[in-house]
Order: structure tokens, then C-alpha cells, then sequence
């Protein structure tokens, strides 16, 4: 009966069920659709509050995570889907008969679809929440792009070199680069840092510049953030330089400081003397750093001599000077600027091309009367100043004292503020127009820096000014102007009151923190420039304070907080330039007055409305409202009455127009207005609404322009430089004939987001259209076949991108991809139906060798179709490309590949067929069909530059390396592989008979830097013994779950009976979850690793790390028994294999068992972490241990430990004596953290965390040693009653003393439910250094007490609502 039932069952499984389910597509589809519209409300609720809080990580200049953008993205598809349901056809067809009957089929069909895509809304929903949105970006200092501006003297070469040298060995902490301003010492660090970043000798690599007046947190700022660390303005410096320290810590850093002028507390920055960091400094003296107790190389730098001056000279100047006339005086003229580089290239460009002996000889005249000066600097100065004084006196002397302000005023200075300045000081005479001006100010500048004057920029929109010239401007400007100029970080005590400085004072330029109170008139009859810097919490003008201004021109209060705007700004009416951005601010009513404005400017100011006061300016001829991602209302008619604009800038900024065709009073601007602008020619603006754009808004007269149309655009990826169009049109609009000639005619950087309405203006187009497109972007068409027709010629494309249109099957033939001439991204993305990039096939073409000749990216991502990137049987070379990424193309079988000859089993990514002679990073992630990367037989020139290889989840790879490509990796730095489920070897040896044995010889990869391999299942070893022993630049090894590893490196037939192994630069070690792991050699060998700094080893079964070389091959006796010694990863043999080891993590209860020579082996072992062990007491079967050099203990998840130290053992010493740093995490059994193994009196830092079984955290006698403690953080300790307790016991009884916790800085207290008091009974606690005091859910903690208020420094306690994760992730990082 049993049998019948399960019978029964089974059919009713397999047969009944599913029966059940088609009949409910049938019967329940309406339901279902009802249902389905539910479930989309709810998604499309989390859509919204997701893509608010993506534009706030956007607004702060943060990367989306992939994963959201990938949510977002099926968002979409998920959305359009479901309107498809919706549409009114679809329900139409649900029915017939007219109506009277249900359709069957169409119903059964749709209630199918629902069903599935309402499985697909929930799988989506369910993945709403994530861990992180965004995260930052780390700025890359511009130095490391580019070297044209180095000149490669031999003097200057040598001593790169040396300095590289002592880059590349440990025994030097701090570098110095020292000699007189001007001689080169900038130009000379920043290509140490070029090579040390090509070189890859540091993980991190940070240049800070100016640093003349050392505003220590503003270094310690920069510093952090280019590290990718996120900046807490609300954290102390010394919060932040324990973040910062521990920071550097992990990874090898170089930090270059460049042009201090005084000594520099390095420790206060949290630039600790670390081994792992060098610094690098440059100076005008030698004497700055002679007190700091660290190991210091210097390098003076000296003038240029004759022979490199003359031919830097001669470089500059021109061919002028090879006329026979001029060589003579040319060569004394040279002579006079003293070797000095930047003396040379002034004075030098500034004749450049005078061709009359006369000009030459007034030159040598001029430089002669400065042989006098005081000092070689004074001398340079003087020369400077004489080549100021050779420029244009109208034109180019204003600008060059502007530029020197503006550098001055923030260390550096954009175009814009630039540009703003020089109109509103009218430095452009009968100049009509701002487009012609700005062409004008372009112009300009160039002069300047072909007199030497101005550097250049990577960029069109900042400029960049040698700091002595910067001096030389400031000199002539305080001087010449009687210019008030005060930097960030100097000091103005108290406002000029003479008479001299009210009458003759021109320019004032104010960026100190401290700037003294308002007077309240400001007399400067002839002051024409103030700019005020201000970053005071409220500035308060007084009413009076504009009333003797009446000639200024410019005026910029960048980041002021304004309560309200004084009375008296009606009486500037001179006054041609505001700048009021970054500020707060309520009623801007009265800018309405100033007359004579013609630039007003708002950036990212925090601005509500634009009230129509504004609308009185009709002189105005430039409103920057960008980044006022706040303004919500334009008053009516404001920006029509505004009749002289020439430029109107919206950038992430106001977009709720008021649609067309609205009669009546509007509560809002209308983009009709700017119809009524006769003098508009560039504009940046977002219109959500398509619909709402009136008929010929946009003509040819617009010269500039970033649009955006269509809801959800960003302005995060618009380049100002470039003229734009970001279009996202629905469904049946179309685009109308002003912007279709403007994406025809002049757009150079074009995106078309799922625009059908753009798509006939594209294929409709002919040879003659688009002949300024620079970038284009496509994404989710699903209607486009083809990107680019053949009658579109794109002659300037630089970057084409297309992503999510499902219908292509390929993107360019041939001949389209020979015609694109100038590209150099080509980026492929999630188009389900691409089949192969470039067709041969669509116009009968099989030639294919000769495209994309100036390629330098290929990313092709997400093509589940994609089986080649093209087909034919030539070869194909692509001799620019630098990076190829191929990730989540699935079918793919060979790079160029003919699916007519697909014969074999095996397919190979690359062959003979396609050559890659300049490839430098390669990238395959998610492929499934190729068994091996590379075929026996290669492009002849192909791979020989390769530096990184990044290998991810191919799940049928069974080997990366093989002998073929071995030999061409001499350039490979870092190999990364991981998810390759079938990969048995990484690098595959190749056997060569002998005479006598098998020679295992690997050629190539002898430069491998760094190697990662993680997540196998078959891989038994990571290298073949003949690979290790070539490993002579490794420095970064990190192996990862691999299941089935034995040992790292494999036993090879044919070698000596004890091999030895040297990794002379290796410095990080990481082996994790490798449970089969048995050692690092099989067998007995030599090792040596004398730069290796730290071994993190976890989850690696019962492995001993450390063992002496001979026991762990041997047997001892035991109580009288032959017991064999547990398996070790190390063989130690004295002090030679791990001289300089300093950070090690041990995990498991893992032994170092080295007997009593420890610490003499380990002697510059400085941090231990022991971690998921399951020890009672720290040290039970090593009483002796001693490690004194250590100050880092780190216990992580150690749940059983109740002792630090089993205190039986008599006489046992301390064995961390000189420790500064504890952190004991999620310990649940530990009851006392005091123990005579750790002595506290240099403890500096203290963290508990998850230790429930402490019901206090140190005793009275412990309390009274840390004198020196900086920081303490507890947390989550359940039944911790108080911080502090006098005990029964010993020392402690009646103890009812005074305790001072004298350089106690920051105090952490997190989820201490028990919590109530710091220290009980009737003792005296004191906190004299105390900043910070942030409690967190501790809800019997008594606050007033009166040790809170022993600290003058401490400004309150802070009861924060904040959870704590920045320590939460430090210690889950473990």
C-alpha cells in the first residue's frame, strides 16, 4: 500500500501540479496582474529612495557600487516589462468576439508572463537593502600622468637614481631634496614619484604640494584623502592620525612633502617611524629636519652647469640664438641666470624669438645691476621681476598679479575664478562678447607661460604657478597696489586703519581661519578686488561696512554663512563681479540693485529661490547657478527680463520648469523665457520632461552647451569642456529641428539613453553630420541594429560606448571600424544578442587586419552571446591597446574566430591571428568556453609588455601559464586569479631531456611583484619549485581557498636533495582557508626571506608556523614514545630567514615553536594578532615566551580565553614589556585583561570590544600606570558596571586615591548597557588632555560627573545616535 501512495504522490508531483499551475495562468491573470501592480508600487518606492540616496553619494563626487547600478539597471527592465502588460492594446487583446468573449490563448500566455515576472519583482525587492551605496574615489595626483615637463640633465638623472635607490632598500625613513627656490626640486620629486609608481614600488603613492605654511591638519587631510580614507570633520588630529597610521600600516606608502618651510611634527599627522613608509621631503634648507630621531638621507640640489644651463637656455629662447650675431650676448645673458632652472626658462622665454641685438642687449644690462643682490634667492627675485616687467603692461601684468593672488589665496586656481575676475576688472577692452573674452584669457595665459611665467596643466581649467613666481606677484602686488594678501594660514591680528593703506589700497585677498571682526566701514577708496575667504561659523557684515568702496569691481565671499546681506551693498555700484559660493544664504533680494553686475555666481550655495529682484540686472552677462541643488523656485519672468545673458549655467541644479501651453499665473520659471534672450550663446541645463521644451528653443546660435533631457540624468560623467547632449526621450517624442542640428552639427559628446525618438535623426544621417562628435554613448536601445550607419562618417570619435541594446548583433563592419581613425575607448556592455564586434559578414567583407589603429581600452562585458570580437583568417593587430577586459561573455571562443572551421573541443582566447604588440594589462572574468588562454603558436610580437593579468571565475580552465607564454612575461608585476574551479596549475613546467636527468626549466614571469590566487578546488600546489626559485622580485604573496593545497611550492623530480629558496624583496605573506596545508616545501630545504615584514596565516588547520629547520623532519621522545611533530608551514634556521619580519597573525592556536631563542629570531617583530583560537590562557605551553620588541596585541575571537597568562607558573616575566597598542575583540570568557604578561605603563591605545564576562576594565593599580594612554574605546561589554574599580585584592584594597589619565585625548564608549559610572567608590579621576567623549547606548552612564570636567579642551560629552561603524569595521577587517 506504502508503494501505491508513493506512486500516487509522485504523479500528482510530475503530472498534476504543473497541471494545476497552466490552468491558474489561464483562470487567475487578472488577479495576477492586480497583484503584480501592487508588488511594483512597492518596488518602485524603493527605487525612488535609492536613486535619492545614489544622487547624494553622486552630489559628493562618490562611485556607485556596481551592484546597485546593476539593481537599478533591472529596475528599469523590470519596469518596462510590466507597462508592457499594462499597455492598453495588450488587455485589449485579451478578448474577442468584440469584447464578448476571453481569449484563451492570449490570457493563458499573459498570466504566464505575470507569474514570472512576479517572481522576478520579488527576487528584486528581497535585494532592496545594501550594505553600501557608494564609496570614494581616490584622486590620482596629475604628476603620475604626465613628464613633459622634465628635462633630463645628467646631473639631474644621478641623482634620480640615488634617490630610487633608497626607495627601493629599507634603511632610510626620511628622504630630503634641499636647495634654493627655483632650482628644480618639484619637477625632480615628481618624477620619483613617476618612477616609483611605474615601478610599482608602493601600494600607495601621495605627493602633497606647498606645504610653506604647515597647517598640519590640512596635510593630514589631503594626505588621508588620497589615500581613498573618508575625512570626519567632526574627528580630532589625533583621531585622525591613529586612522591614518593604521592606515599606512597596511601597505607600502611613499609621501612626498613638498617645499616645507619649517619643521614638521610627523608623529602629530600620524606619520609615525614606520618601515613600511618612506617620506620624502623637499626644502629650501637643510636645517629643517636635523632634530628628527629618524634615519635620514639628504640630496642637495644644485644649479644647472654651464653645459646643461646653455641647452635648456637654447631650448627656450629658440633659434634666435644660433644666429652668429646673438650667440655671444645669448651666451652672457644665459650666464647671468645663474645655472637656476627656473630663472633660465623665464628670463630665456621672455626673449624668445627677438631677433634685434639691441632688446638682447638691454636684457644683459638689466641682469647685471642684480649681481649685487644679497643672496642667490634675492637675485632670482629681482631677475623675476624683471621679466614681469618686460610683459605687456596692460594686458598681461594684471593677469600675471590675478593669477599669483588667486594661487596665492588656495594654492591653486581655476579658469572660471579666473575668468570671472578678469571681466569684472576689464582687462578685455572693445572685447563684445564672453566667448570672444574667454578666447582672449586662453590667449593670454599662454603668453604668460611662454614667458615663463606660468606652468603648464594637465587640464584645460585650472592654471599653475612656480611658488617663487608666486612670490614675485605677491612682492610686486603688496608693493605696487598696497595689496592686503593673506594666505590659509597666516595671521591678519587686527584691520590696516592708516591713512596710506585707505588710500591707495587696490586689491584685498583675505583666506585665514582667524579673520578679526568686521570694522565697520572699511575705508578703501580705490579698492577695486575683495575676496574673502571666510570659514567662520556666521559672518556678520556690518550694515555700514560697503559705505567707502565705491570703486570695487570684484568682490567673492566664497563659503561665508551670511545672516543677512548689509544695507550698503546697494552703494557698490561699480561693482561688476559677485561671487557669493559655497555659503549660506536667506534673502538675496538686494544683489537686485547692483546695477552694473555683469557675472553673478552661486556655486553650490545653499539657495532656495532666485527672487525676481534678480530680474532688474539687465547688465548681466554671466548667472552661475551650479551645484545649487537646492533651488527650488525661479520667480517668473526673472530670467527673460535678464536681456544682456551670454551665459546661463544650471549644472545639478534647478529643473522644475513649468510645462508649455500653461495660461495664467505661474508659480515658476518657463523655458520659454530664455527665448527671449537674444545674446545667449552657452547654457547648461536639465530638463526632466521632454515634453515641456517649446518648438525652436535651441538654434544655431548656442556655442556652448551641456543639455540633459530625460528624467534620471546626471551630471557627474558631463565634461564642461565639451559640448553635450545627454538625451532620454519617451516613447513618440520627437527631437525637435534646434536640437537635431545641434546633435548634427556642433555636439561633441553625445549620449542616447533609450531614445527612440533620437534613433531616425541618427540613421537618417549623412557624411556631413557629426563631424565634431568626440564621445558617444548608447544605452538600453532596444531598437537600434545598428550604431553607426555606413553613410555616417565619425572622423574625430575618441570614445564610443555602448550598453544594453539587446537587438544588435554586432557593432561596426569593417569598414566602419577602418574609418574610425581617432578612437581610443571602445567599451561594449550588456547587449544580449551581440554576437561578434566587428562583422565581416553583413557587407561580404573579409578583410579585417587594419582598424583601430589608436585603441588604447576594449571593454566588452556582459555579452552572453559574444563568441569572437571578429571573424576572419588574417591576423588582426591592434598596436595601440594598453588595457582588454573581457568579463561575463560567456560563449566566447577565441578572440578572432571563424565559426565555419569550428571543428575542435578546445578553443584557445588567443592565437596567431590577433597581435597585441603594446598590451599591458588583461583582464578575463566569467568566461566558460576556453580551456587555456593562450595557443601554442602567437603573434610573433604579442604579450612582451603584459604587466597584469586579473583571471575570474573561468570556470573550465585548467591552466593560465603555460611554457608557450612563459617566456614573453618578463614584464608581468602582478598576476591575480581566482574562481577557477577546474584550474589544476597555474604555471606549467615544461620538461627538457638531458643526458643524464629531466631538467624542469620555467623561463619568464622572473618580475612577478605581486601574485593573489584564491578559491580552487583541484589546485594542489601554487608554484612549480623552478618558478619559486626565480621569484626574485615577488614582494605581495596571497593564497586563498584552495581546498585542496598541499604546499605552496611542489616537489619536482631531477633537483638537488635540499633546494634553497631566496625571496630577496618579499615583504606580505597571506595564506587563508587552505585546510589541506601541510608547508611551504615538502621536503627539507633553505629559505631565506630578509625583507619580509608580515605573515598573516588563518584558517589553515592544525599547521605550527615557525619550527626549527631539522625537528620538523624528525621524531623526539615523548615520555618515552616516538610522537611525530605536528606539520609547519616555516623552517627557521637561526636569524638568517626572517630577519626583519615585523607583523604576524596566527590563527588556531597556532605555536611559534623556536624554544628560547624567540625573540632574538623575531627581533623586530613589532604586531601579533592571535585570532579564533580556543586556548584558555594566551600562553600555556610556552611560559617563556618573550616578545619585547612588540607593540601591537591583537586578540580577535579568542572564546574561550578566560587569562591573558595562566599565573601558576611562578617566576615567569613579562612578555609583551614594551607594548603601546591592545585591542581585545570578541572574547566573551575573559575576565580580567590585567596580567603580569602585559605591563601597561606604555599602553597608548586600548580597545575592548565583545568581552561580556568583564565587569570592570582595569583596577586601580592598572588605571594608575597608564599614564600615557591617548585613546580608549570599549564596547559591547554586557555586564561592565564601570570603566574602573578599586577590588578587594592586594594592592587595590581601600585604594580611594587620585588617578590623572594625563594624554587621554579620545574616550569611546559603545553599547554598555550596564554601564554606569567611570570608577567607583570615592576616587579623584582626572582628564587634563581630553578632547572627545562620544557615548553611544549606554543608557545608566552618569555624564555630569565631575571627571568629565577636568579637561579644559573638552568642549562636552557627546550622546550620539550614530552606530560606531568605523571601529566595527576595523575590527571585522581582521
Amino acid at each position: 500500500m506504502e508503494i501505491v501512495i508513493q506512486i500516487v504522490g509522485k504523479v500528482a508531483e510530475y503530472a498534476v501540479e504543473p497541471a494545476i499551475r497552466q490552468v491558474g495562468y489561464l483562470t487567475h491573470c487578472k488577479s495576477k496582474l492586480e497583484k503584480l501592480q501592487t508588488q511594483m508600487n512597492e518596488l518602485s518606492a524603493a527605487r525612488e529612495r535609492l536613486e535619492l540616496e545614489v544622487v547624494r553619494a553622486e552630489e559628493k563626487g562618490e562611485e556607485i557600487q556596481t551592484d546597485v547600478q546593476n539593481w537599478l539597471k533591472d529596475m528599469v527592465e523590470i519596469t518596462e516589462k510590466a507597462n508592457e502588460l499594462w499597455k492598453r492594446d495588450t488587455q485589449a487583446k485579451m478578448s474577442c468576439l468584440r469584447g464578448l468573449c476571453p481569449n484563451p490563448v492570449l490570457r493563458y500566455k499573459l498570466g504566464r508572463r505575470t507569474t514570472k515576472l512576479q517572481q522576478a519583482v520579488f527576487n528584486l525587492y528581497d535585494k532592496r537593502d545594501f550594505a553600501s551605496i557608494s564609496y570614494n574615489v581616490r584622486p590620482q595626483d596629475i604628476t603620475m600622468v604626465s613628464h613633459k615637463h622634465y628635462e633630463a640633465f645628467d646631473s639631474r638623472t644621478l641623482i634620480v637614481k640615488k634617490i630610487m635607490d633608497e626607495l627601493r632598500i629599507p634603511n632610510t625613513d626620511l628622504i630630503l631634496v634641499h636647495g634654493i627656490g627655483g632650482v628644480g626640486k618639484t619637477t625632480l620629486v615628481e618624477e620619483v614619484l613617476r618612477q616609483a609608481v611605474k615601478e610599482k614600488l608602493f601600494a600607495d603613492a601621495v605627493m602633497v604640494k606647498s606645504v610653506q605654511n604647515p597647517n598640519l591638519e590640512g596635510i593630514q587631510k589631503e594626505i588621508a584623502i588620497k589615500l581613498g580614507m573618508e575625512v570626519k570633520e567632526s574627528e580630532t588630529m589625533s583621531v585622525r592620525a591613529l586612522r591614518l597610521c593604521n592606515r599606512i600600516k597596511e601597505n607600502k606608502v611613499l609621501l612626498i612633502l613638498d617645499n616645507i618651510w619649517e619643521s614638521i611634527d610627523l608623529q602629530s599627522i600620524g606619520l609615525p617611524c614606520l618601515p613600511n613608509c618612506r617620506i620624502l621631503l623637499t626644502s629650501r634648507t637643510r636645517k629643517l629636519l636635523s632634530s628628527e630621531k629618524r634615519t635620514q638621507k639628504d640630496f642637495a640640489l644644485q644649479v644647472l652647469n654651464k653645459e646643461d644651463a646653455w641647452r635648456l637656455f637654447e631650448t627656450k629662447a629658440g633659434d634666435v640664438v644660433k644666429n652668429p650675431e646673438m650667440r655671444t650676448v645669448a651666451n652672457d645673458v644665459a650666464k647671468k641666470c645663474g645655472g637656476l632652472p627656473l630663472l633660465v626658462v623665464t628670463v630665456a622665454s621672455s626673449l624668445r624669438n627677438r631677433s634685434t641685438l639691441p632688446v638682447w642687449k638691454d636684457a644683459l644690462r638689466s641682469l647685471k645691476e642684480f649681481d649685487n643682490e644679497d643672496s642667490a634667492e634675492q637675485e632670482a627675485y629681482s631677475a623675476l621681476e624683471w621679466s614681469y616687467n618686460q610683459l605687456n603692461d596692460k594686458k598681461l601684468k594684471p593677469l600675471f598679479l590675478i593669477c599669483g593672488i588667486l594661487v596665492n589665496l588656495v594654492g591653486g586656481a581655476t579658469l572660471t575664478d579666473l575668468f570671472k575676475y578678469t571681466i569684472g576688472l576689464g582687462l578685455f577692452k572693445n572685447i563684445d562678447t564672453l566667448e570672444d573674452a574667454q578666447y582672449a584669457l586662453h590667449s593670454r595665459i599662454e603668453e604668460l607661460k611662454d614667458s615663463g611665467l606660468l606652468l603648464d596643466s594637465e587640464d584645460n581649467t585650472s592654471i599653475r604657478m612656480h611658488d617663487l613666481l608666486r612670490d614675485v606677484a605677491i612682492s610686486i602686488a603688496s608693493k605696487g597696489h598696497r595689496a592686503l594678501l593673506r594666505a590659509e594660514g597666516d595671521d591678519l591680528k587686527e584691520w590696516p586703519n592708516d591713512k596710506e593703506f585707505s588710500e591707495n589700497c587696490t586689491m584685498i585677498s583675505l583666506s585665514c581661519k582667524n579673520i578679526p571682526r568686521l570694522p565697520e566701514v572699511l575705508k578703501c577708496q580705490q579698492l577695486e578686488l575683495f575676496i574673502l575667504g571666510c570659514k567662520c561659523d556666521l559672518l556678520e557684515i556690518p550694515g555700514n561696512f560697503f559705505e567707502e568702496m565705491k570703486e570695487l569691481k570684484v568682490m567673492d565671499l566664497t563659503e561665508a554663512r551670511i545672516s543677512s546681506l548689509p544695507p550698503s551693498l546697494h552703494l557698490l555700484q561699480n561693482l561688476r563681479t559677485l561671487c557669493l559660493d559655497s555659503c549660506v544664504l536667506r534673502d538675496i533680494t538686494l544683489v537686485g540693485q547692483l546695477s552694473q553686475l555683469a557675472i553673478l555666481s552661486f556655486i553650490s550655495s545653499e539657495l532656495k529661490e532666485l527672487p525676481e529682484e534678480i530680474g532688474k540686472l539687465t547688465r548681466l552677462r554671466l548667472l552661475d547657478l551650479s551645484d545649487c541643488s537646492e533651488l527650488e523656485v525661479i520667480s517668473p519672468n526673472v530670467i527673460s527680463r535678464l536681456t544682456s545673458l551670454e551665459d546661463l549655467r544650471m549644472k545639478n541644479s534647478f529643473n522644475r520648469w513649468v510645462p508649455k501651453g500653461v495660461t495664467g499665473e505661474r508659480s515658476n520659471a518657463s523655458l520659454s523665457e530664455l527665448k527671449d534672450l537674444p545674446h545667449l550663446a552657452a547654457l547648461s541645463i536639465h530638463v526632466p520632461d521632454a515634453c515641456c521644451i517649446p518648438t525652436d528653443l535651441f538654434t544655431d546660435k548656442l556655442k556652448r552647451y551641456q543639455i540633459l533631457i530625460g528624467t534620471r540624468q546626471k551630471w557627474y560623467d558631463v565634461d564642461e569642456t565639451l559640448n553635450t547632449l545627454k538625451l532620454k526621450l519617451p516613447t513618440g517624442c520627437e527631437l525637435d529641428h534646434g536640437l537635431e542640428m545641434l546633435l548634427k552639427g556642433s555636439c561633441e559628446d553625445l549620449y542616447l539613453d533609450g531614445s527612440e525618438g533620437a534613433d531616425n535623426v541618427v540613421h537618417h544621417s549623412g557624411s556631413e553630420d557629426f563631424q565634431q562628435l568626440k564621445h558617444l554613448h548608447v544605452e538600453n536601445n532596444a531598437q537600434f541594429t545598428h550604431i553607426i550607419t555606413e553613410e555616417v562618417v565619425l572622423p574625430n570619435l575618441t570614445s564610443l560606448v555602448v550598453a544594453d541594446c539587446d537587438r544588435l548583433t554586432f557593432v561596426l563592419s569593417s569598414s566602419m571600424a577602418r574609418n574610425l581613425v581617432q578612437l581610443q575607448k571602445l567599451e561594449i556592455t550588456g547587449c544580449e544578442s551581440m554576437e561578434e564586434i566587428v562583422s565581416t559578414k553583413e557587407y561580404g567583407e573579409e578583410k579585417t587586419d587594419v582598424m583601430f589603429c589608436k585603441l588604447q581600452h576594449l571593454n566588452l562585458e556582459y555579452l552572453p552571446k559574444l563568441s569572437r570580437f571578429c571573424s576572419g583568417s588574417c591576423n588582426v593587430q591592434f598596436p595601440s591597446l594598453e588595457s582588454l577586459k573581457l568579463e561575463g561573455c560567456k560563449e566566447v571562443k577565441g578572440f578572432v574566430f571563424d565559426p565555419k572551421l569550428e571543428t575542435e573541443e578546445v578553443y584557445f582566447l588567443f592565437d596567431d591571428k590577433v597581435g597585441f604588440p603594446k598590451l599591458e594589462k588583461l583582464s578575463i572574468h566569467e568566461l566558460s568556453i576556453s580551456t587555456t588562454v593562450w595557443h601554442n603558436k602567437l603573434d610573433p610580437d604579442s604579450f612582451y609588455k603584459l604587466r597584469d593579468v586579473d583571471v575570474h571565475r573561468c570556470g573550465r580552465l585548467i591552466s593560465i601559464i603555460t611554457p608557450s607564454i612563459a617566456g614573453r612575461l618578463n614584464a608581468l608585476r602582478s598576476l591575480s586569479i581566482s574562481g577557477c574551479d577546474r584550474l589544476e596549475v597555474v604555471f606549467e613546467s615544461k620538461e627538457t631531456p638531458d643526458t643524464s636527468t629531466t631538467q624542469l626549466k620555467m623561463s619568464g614571469c622572473e618580475n612577478l611583484d605581486s601574485v593573489s590566487i584564491g578559491w580552487y578546488g583541484k589546485l594542489k600546489y601554487m608554484f612549480p619549485c623552478s618558478v619559486a626559485r626565480g621569484l626574485q622580485q615577488l614582494r605581495h604573496l596571497r593564497v586563498t581557498s584552495c581546498k585542496g593545497m598541499k604546499e605552496i611550492v611542489s616537489k619536482e623530480e631531477g633537483l638537488e636533495m635540499m633546494p634553497k629558496f631566496v625571496f630577496p624583496k618579499a615583504t606580505n605573506i597571506e595564506f587563508i582557508n587552505l585546510d589541506q596545508l601541510k608547508s611551504f616545501y615538502p621536503g627539507i630545504h633553505a629559505a631565506e626571506w630578509p625583507l619580509l615584514k608580515r605573515v598573516e596565516v588563518r584558517e589553515c588547520g592544525k599547521l605550527d608556523i615557525f619550527v626549527p629547520k631539522i625537528s620538523s623532519f624528525q621524531k623526539h621522545e615523548l615520555d618515552g614514545l616516538d610522537t611525530p611533530i605536528k606539520h609547519s608551514l616555516f623552517l627557521i634556521d637561526k636569524d638568517v630567514s626572517f630577519p626583519n619580519l615585523e607583523t604576524m597573525a596566527l590563527d588556531r592556536d597556532m605555536e611559534i615553536r623556536c624554544g628560547p631563542s624567540t625573540s632574538q629570531l623575531f627581533r623586530k617583530l613589532k604586531s601579533l594578532t592571535f585570532a579564533r583560537g580556543q586556548k584558555v590562557s594566551l600562553f600555556e605551553n610556552n611560559v617563556n615566551a618573550s616578545f619585547p620588541h612588540i607593540s601591537v596585541l591583537k586578540l580577535y575571537e579568542m572564546r574561550k580565553l578566560m587569562y591573558l597568562r595562566n599565573e601558576n607558573f611562578p617566576g615567569a616575566g613579562p612578555v609583551f614589556s614594551n607594548l603601546e597598542v591592545l585591542q581585545v575583540v570578541v572574547c566573551p570568557e575573559l575576565k580580567d585583561i590585567g596580567s603580569s604578561a602585559i605591563p601597561f605603563q606604555n599602553l597608548t591605545t586600548l580597545e575592548v570590544y565583545g568581552c561580556h564576562s568583564l565587569k570592570y576594565l582595569a583596577t586601580y593599580t592598572i588605571a594608575k600606570t597608564l599614564k600615557r594612554l591617548r585613546e580608549m574605546v570599549v564596547g559591547n561589554c554586557e555586564r561592565m558596571t564601570e570603566i574602573g574599580a578599586t577590588t578587594s585584592d592586594g594592592d587595590d584594597a581601600g585604594n580611594d586615591g587620585e588617578i590623572s589619565f594625563c594624554q587621554l585625548q579620545s574616550l569611546q564608549l559603545y553599547l554598555l548597557p550596564s554601564l554606569q559610572d567611570f570608577f567607583s567608590g570615592n576616587c579623584i579621576v582626572k582628564f587634563p588632555s581630553l578632547k572627545t567623549v562620544n557615548i553611544y547606548k549606554c543608557p545608566k552612564v552618569k555624564i555630569n560627573s565631575s571627571e568629565w570636567k577636568s579637561s579644559p579642551e573638552l568642549q562636552g560629552v557627546q550622546l550620539t545616535e550614530k552606530h560606531p561603524q568605523y571601529y566595527m569595521w576595523r575590527w571585522e577587517s581582521w
